[in-house]
């Protein structure tokens, strides 16, 4: 893996950049890399096919223990910080923690450690967003393949300044960004995935950073963050990509006005496809693009029926990258994963040209009374009142029965009477009978809003 990640590369460029602004070239991360694998082979376990948990919280250091798995013919398994499900299900020979690359601690793993088949790449958590604790098994083979088309798709090169905002146990952050980065010959801005969005356009100013992989919420933070800043003090980014929603007109328009200089991207993906899927910088208003070459997405109906152009499904996906399975969990991989491919629990249509089109998700359903209602849409109306911050509509059981709409938004009184004016234009069952103003909505660290934290604070 890391001959095949630095073939590519001058030996003396930066590859990995740390938020001070401390470099390591291809050069310095290849010895790091080398001297941590030694130090895993001098701990005295058996460890090609098996697994090393990886919980370093340091971007950089982070990157160096996997990169060091590979070299030893070992399997990452990627931790997040509460990784009690992932240790006792993946039951990983070696764990390294940490949070810094020079007191990253080695601690002796599972007593009887699991030995993964060889064509097993990886293993990182499912997003968390729908509250599953499943570990995904991804391909070495569709690892590589994502990265080589998405830096050939965005044009990645030696002179590429990638900003990694997210933590490594996400499949964007790492194989969408920092593999296809290095692949190119690149240098990948490791930096901190707690940074606060206000202080992000000037660190990324002073980094040189030329694109930014987020969800479509936090690209509009950051947009209007960077407006915040005198032209001169902003970054200068050559494209931003969206990823894990539809981007809305409103978050455009504001990266229209921050970076004016830059490509605007939508991506559709998930873990389970094991990334992207498909991708586009000039789509249709609502599309979120084409599938990328060697990978197909249809609609199908519930019987798993291949759906002509236009009609509405459930999408399902087939690539080379899809996942393996969900470790010990046979059934929940059966339920999604068959011959015809990976159903994605996304709603949505492709038209006669390939274009992809999401309408929201099997999970974002709530049934009003009779009525079965797609919160994001819901949410999507509601956003384009001005003043509003961040929104998420949300269905929650009503102690009458059934269920009841709730939006929770970042907004003053003000702002929240136009918004129920505005739900007047919608459809009765689609009108939330609740508004909560929040200070900030929670987020998980891959900077998805925390839908999990949202229906506790409704049950309490």
């Amino acid at each position: 893996m890391l001959t095949w990640l630095v073939e590519h590369a001058s030996e003396d460029a930066a590859a990995v950049v740390r938020p001070s602004g401390e470099t390591m070239t291809f050069g310095d991360l290849t010895l790091a890399v080398r001297a941590t694998a030694e130090t895993l082979v001098q701990s005295g376990v058996s460890l090609a096919g098996r697994g090393i948990g990886v919980a370093v919280t340091d971007q950089a250091g982070a990157l160096v223990s996997i990169l060091a798995a590979f070299e030893v013919g070992a399997i990452p398994i990627l931790l997040p910080t509460s990784a009690t499900d992932m240790l006792a299900i993946c039951r990983p020979a070696l764990l390294l923690r940490g949070q810094v690359d020079d007191r990253i601690e080695l601690e002796p793993g599972d007593a009887d450690p699991r030995l993964f088949g060889p064509e097993v790449g990886m293993v990182l958590p499912s997003s968390g967003s729908a509250g599953l604790a499943h570990a995904v098994v991804l391909p070495g083979r569709g690892m590589q393949l994502q990265a080589d088309l998405i830096g050939a798709q965005l044009g990645l090169d030696a002179s590429t300044r990638t900003a990694v905002l997210s933590p490594f146990h996400h499949v964007t952050p790492l194989i969408g960004q920092a593999l296809s980065t290095l692949r190119r010959g690149g240098a990948v801005l490791a930096l901190s995935w707690g940074q606060a969005v206000d202080t992000l356009p000037a660190l990324l100013h002073r980094l040189g950073a030329d694109s930014v992989t987020a969800p479509p919420s936090l690209l509009g933070r950051l947009a209007r963050a960077t407006l915040a800043l005198a032209s001169e003090d902003r970054p200068q980014l050559r494209f931003v990509a969206s990823v894990g929603a539809p981007r809305e007109a409103w978050i455009d328009r504001e990266l229209g006005k921050a970076f004016p200089a830059a490509r605007r991207w939508d991506h559709y993906g998930l873990t389970e496809a094991g990334g992207r899927v498909a991708a586009t910088h000039d789509a249709a208003r609502g599309s979120v693009g084409i599938a990328l070459p060697g990978m197909t997405v249809v609609a199908v109906n519930d019987g798993g029926d291949v759906l002509p152009p236009g009609q509405s499904g459930e999408l399902r996906v087939s690539s080379p990258s899809l996942m393996l399975e969900y470790l010990d969990a046979p059934e929940a991989t059966r339920k999604i994963l068959g011959s015809g491919g990976l159903l994605t629990g996304d709603l949505g249509r492709v038209d006669a040209d390939g274009r992809v089109f999401v309408d929201g998700r099997r999970d974002d359903q709530a049934k009003i009374g009779l009525h079965r209602v797609f919160t994001e849409s819901i949410a999507a109306a509601l956003r384009q009142e001005p003043g509003v911050g961040e929104l998420c509509v949300l269905g929650a059981l009503d102690p009458e029965g059934g269920q009841r709409l709730v939006c929770f938004v970042e907004a003053n009184p003000t702002v929240v009477d136009r918004l129920r004016e505005r739900a007047r234009g919608l459809l009765p069952p689609e009108r939330p009978s609740r508004y909560v103003e929040l200070d900030h909505l929670p987020h998980l660290d891959n900077h998805k809003i925390d839908r999990q934290s949202l229906r506790r604070m409704v049950e309490l």
